[in-house]
């Protein structure tokens, strides 16, 4: 959020994301407080980390032992029209698809790689915008399948395919967790930034 504060366009917020969350990135400190005190409640700070690939760029022999390091029992697969139906069709993997209008607008300028188990998405990575230069990768698992590595082999798989494809593989951490998995892949933090989880009307915090 850039320019002079607004209160009334931040007030107007909640309305115009139609029951969606979003997240509220102010320009400087002034957009803070105007945030804080038009929204109050509805708002929660947290803190977000930009983070970059390191100087020596990526390491593809360690990026592949990663992604080739798939637990026994699941699979490793490029997100296809189906898919893109199983990630939109969960509240825990629907961020991985959801900023694209349908499939063909995926496939188009979209990519991402599913980690599945006996058939059920279970983790996956995924572009969660897209420019002329690369992608900012969404990394998703279902609770139940964290801690096993899979988040770390779908996002290996997926920095491979941007390399391959010469798209910039950018990488911003809203949790700690976040920002250790992006070392092990390659990426070191820039820096720490305030933001606001906001959720539309329908929702309370």
């Amino acid at each position: 959020m850039a320019g002079l504060p607004d209160r009334q366009f931040v007030e107007d917020l909640p309305g115009n994301l139609f029951g969606r969350f979003g997240i509220l990135v102010p320009g400087d400190r002034g957009w803070s407080a105007v945030i804080e005190t038009a929204l109050g409640g509805r708002v929660r700070r947290i803190t977000r980390y930009a983070m970059e690939v390191r100087k020596e760029g990526f390491d593809r022999r360690r990026l592949e032992k990663i992604a080739a390091g798939l637990p026994e029992g699941y699979e490793l697969r490029r997100i296809d029209r189906g898919l893109y139906d199983l990630c939109a069709a969960e509240a825990w993997s629907r961020d991985l698809v959801s900023q694209f209008q349908d499939y063909e607008a995926y496939r188009r300028l979209g990519a991402g790689f599913a980690v599945l188990k006996e058939g059920k998405l279970v983790s996956g990575a995924s572009a969660y915008a897209r420019c002329r230069e690369g992608i900012e990768i969404e990394v998703d698992t279902e609770v139940s399948f964290r801690r096993r590595g899979l988040a770390r082999i779908c996002s290996a798989a997926l920095i491979l395919d941007c390399i391959d494809r010469s798209l910039y593989a950018g990488w911003d951490a809203h949790t700690q967790w976040s920002v250790t998995l992006a070392g092990q892949l390659g990426y070191e933090i820039v820096r720490a930034y305030p933001a606001y989880e906001l959720y539309g009307n329908e929702f309370e915090i």
